[in-house]
């Protein structure tokens, strides 16, 4: 039978494990969860030790309830009101409370574990400790976590197997049996004949477990979530995937998964119908631009009306079914979006201010407009749908270069209540940062450029104090070499990584500050981020762009482009003349009346790259955690209908090819199983006579006790019922001799039933004697209330 040891063994492990599996769901949101968890699992050891011989008494519980009720405030209320860094300004109100009550949670266990128990604290401790798992379910959804929860089921179940016997035993008792002044409750020790081997109950209940899991998991596989967005705590944009209603969101932390939805397809052909067969598989597919930056999220909230250039540089908005010549070689892009909420297009964008508009919608034949900073929007369908659309592309174009443009002189007004345009947009919306620590850092690796070689010395000395600002900023015609050089810092791999999981050290800081300074690895986001802010940093006017890059191609001249090609990179306003173009010989007047383009950069280092610099050693428990990780995703969170479909043509086809052989061995595993089943149990009808489930002279005695108005309640155990009968006919002259009887009788049932103990003739003629007395008294004395 389960001793109270192991009952109190199973426990502690059982909660702590669900301290465990919260504390690995927060280290995303709170870092500092870690030493808290660890001060938890301490107080636990600590409390394991001091079992039954000191206990707080229920006043002192309650005053340090108290003191943790505030400490916990003080903490959240710090930490509301903090600067920067709090998960109130990276997560939505009230979503980012929750990772507070963490902590919380995990020092009320110890905190009640101090305290006198009973039977409903068991239960209280037991629902705190599934109440931090739902939490940390809620919080991540990570292979490791899935494996915590796994173990805290089988801990738990074993915890609730010993419960349920030492409950019935009667060494957990009734709150009325507790000491009230705070002394531990008495423990009722039942001594039976044989103990009833452990193994055995615990087998029994993992059979309930597996039959609850055998009904549970083919209504789960066969009824999987809608195929739509789902909740996530906390995470936005943490699987790859371009959306341009979002706000992108660096404070986000996790583990980036890819998602191979597509996106949209593109049919590439020639004006004569012919498919194009060698579209670049590296092409960018230009979404939205940011421009608005604030504590690690960017969004196209603010002022998004930047007039930079004059309309003799735009394309020309005209309904006509003439699309532009671009000239021999030419070619044609038709996209079909299908997980789109806007539209992209390939860069670069080619256009001309002599040339109708190089971007229509099929459904409608209508161009789109050019807005003033160069790049294209179109007019939305009234349904909101997306309807497919084609772009001309010239045959041979500059691929990181737009088209040259012509910036509006400063002094040029087109409202008198109008947002800044021209030069002083830039200024204005786009080249300033407030970010000390970056701009400090930024200051430091442009030094470094210049000492190693990579930039010419002349890009110090032709640096200018901005009146405005009275920071020295870089001079326009070194905007392009200063941008590529930052670009290949971030480039080449070295200083900085790609990775896809997401992490902060300090949240005290701005999130691009925290990357450059201390974790130096994230996605493209971060990178693209970086750059962007350091060229702002000195002056040079760039914009963060979300879109995708690369392409498979399906058929000839066919391509698609899924979600898990989601990109981000920069593009950086650089004056001309630029060499290799038509420009080059031209002298340009100084800013802002000069031709300028938009450059492309991409500061996100190759991920084949990456993993070169960090092999990892493919070890078999590396490996087994890959496959959990990823089979745990594919059936448990990622599952839906098109999973369904996917697995179940896995499964037949594996059956096809398989299937005999597992019939085989089920049927093998059927007959040695019936075989081992029936050597079992021709041993066990050998070493000791089979016991009844009933007890025929227990079943008498509960009868009688029923019948005259004494029935046990379902809320009492048999041997708790019989110590209240024996309070109760002790207080009665009538029933004083036969009051311990009851407690007598439920404790040779315990040996019989559960110790498979064979009473002797004496207990026998013994058991009859009270049982004939108990049915003779029943009938003559007065029926008493419970």
């Amino acid at each position: 039978m389960p001793t109270y040891y192991r009952f109190q063994l199973s426990t502690y492990l059982t909660l702590g494990l669900a301290c465990v599996c919260l504390g690995y769901a927060e280290w995303d949101f709170l870092p500092e969860v870690t030493i808290f968890t660890a001060v938890v699992i301490l107080l636990l050891g600590l409390s394991f030790w001091a079992e039954g011989q000191f206990a707080l008494s229920i006043p002192q519980a309650n005053r340090l309830g108290i003191v943790i009720g505030l400490l916990a405030a003080l903490w959240v209320g710090w930490q509301v009101i903090r600067p920067t860094g709090g998960l109130v300004y990276s997560l939505p109100w009230p979503t980012s409370l929750l990772p507070y009550l963490g902590p919380l949670l995990m020092v009320l266990i110890p905190a009640k574990l101090f305290r006198p128990k009973q039977v409903d604290d068991w239960w209280a401790l037991q629902g705190i400790g599934l109440a931090a798992v739902g939490l940390a379910a809620a919080m991540s959804d990570q292979g490791v976590l899935g494996a915590l929860l796994t173990l805290y089921v089988l801990v738990g179940v074993w915890n609730l197997v010993q419960f349920c016997y030492l409950r019935a035993s009667g060494a957990i008792v009734e709150p009325c049996d507790a000491d009230r002044n705070g002394t531990p409750p008495r423990t009722v020790v039942v001594h039976v004949g044989q103990p009833m081997r452990e193994a055995r109950l615990l087998r029994r209940s993992l059979i309930w477990v597996g039959i609850a899991a055998g009904v549970a998991l083919p209504l789960f596989f066969l009824t999987p979530r809608a195929h739509n967005e789902r909740w996530k705590f906390g995470t936005v944009m943490m699987e790859t995937g371009f959306a341009a209603s979002q706000m992108v969101d660096l404070n986000r932390t996790g583990e980036l998964h890819e998602n191979p939805e597509i996106a949209f397809t593109v049919k590439a052909h020639y004006p004569d119908g012919s498919p194009k067969l060698n579209l670049d598989p590296e092409t960018y597919w230009r979404g939205v631009g940011y421009r608005a930056y604030d504590n690690g999220r960017w969004s196209q909230s603010g002022s998004m009306g930047l007039t930079l250039f004059t309309s003799r540089s735009l394309a020309r908005w005209m309904e006509s079914a003439l699309p532009p010549d671009f000239g021999p070689g030419q070619y044609i892009l038709d996209y079909e979006p299908q997980s789109l909420d806007q539209p992209v297009l390939a860069e670069p964008i080619f256009w001309s201010g002599r040339q109708p508009s190089p971007i229509m919608t099929l459904a409608t034949g209508k161009p789109w407009y050019q807005s003033p900073d160069g790049h294209f929007s179109y007019s939305p369908a009234s349904d909101g749908k997306i309807y497919p659309y084609r772009q001309y592309c010239p045959p041979a174009a500059t691929p990181a270069l737009s088209p040259p443009n012509e910036m509006l002189s400063a002094d040029v007004r087109l409202r008198i209540d109008g947002p800044p345009i021209g030069w002083d947009a830039l200024q204005s919306q786009i080249t300033t940062m407030a970010l000390p620590k970056l701009s400090a850092w930024t200051g430091t690796v442009l030094q470094q450029l210049v000492d190693a070689g990579r930039l010419p010395a002349a890009v110090l000395t032709r640096r200018r104090m901005e009146p405005r600002t009275l920071r020295k900023v870089i001079a326009p015609e070194d905007y392009s070499v200063v941008a590529q050089a930052f670009r290949d810092f971030f480039a080449e791999g070295s200083r900085f990584q790609y990775d896809v999981k997401l992490r902060v050290e300090n949240r005290a800081i701005d999130p691009i500050e925290d990357f450059v300074l201390n974790t130096r690895s994230g996605h493209c986001e971060r990178f693209a981020t970086a750059l962007t802010l350091c060229l702002r940093t000195l002056g040079i006017p760039a914009v963060f762009v979300l879109g995708f890059r690369g392409c498979e191609q399906s058929q000839p001249g066919f391509y698609v482009v899924r979600q898990e090609h989601a990109h981000a990179w920069v593009e950086v306003l650089i004056p001309g003349p630029v060499a290799g173009t038509e420009l080059a010989a031209v002298q340009q007047p100084p800013p802002p009346d000069r031709v300028w383009h938009w450059l492309t950069l991409d500061p996100t280092p190759s991920t084949s790259a990456t993993v070169q610099e960090n092999p990892v050693p493919a070890d078999w428990l590396q490996n087994i955690q890959q496959s959990w990780t990823t089979a745990f995703s594919d059936l448990i969170i990622e599952y839906n209908g098109k999973r369904r479909e996917q697995i179940l043509l896995a499964v037949q086809t594996h059956l096809r090819e398989y299937g005999r052989w597992y019939l085989l061995l089920l049927l093998v595993l059927a007959i040695g199983g019936r075989g081992f089943r029936g050597l079992i149990r021709t041993r066990q009808q050998r070493s000791t006579r089979p016991v009844s489930r009933t007890v025929p002279w227990y079943e008498e005695y509960r009868h009688l006790l029923m019948a005259a108005g004494y029935g046990i309640p379902p809320a009492q155990t048999p041997l708790e019922h019989a110590h209240v009968l024996q309070e109760l006919w002790q207080s009665s002259p009538a029933t004083q001799d036969i009051a311990a009887w009851p407690a007598r009788l439920v404790t040779l049932f315990y040996q019989v039933r559960y110790g498979q103990y064979t009473l002797t003739p004496e207990e026998e003629a013994e058991i009859a004697q009270k049982i004939f007395t108990l049915r003779q008294r029943l009938h003559t004395i007065k029926r008493e209330s419970l």
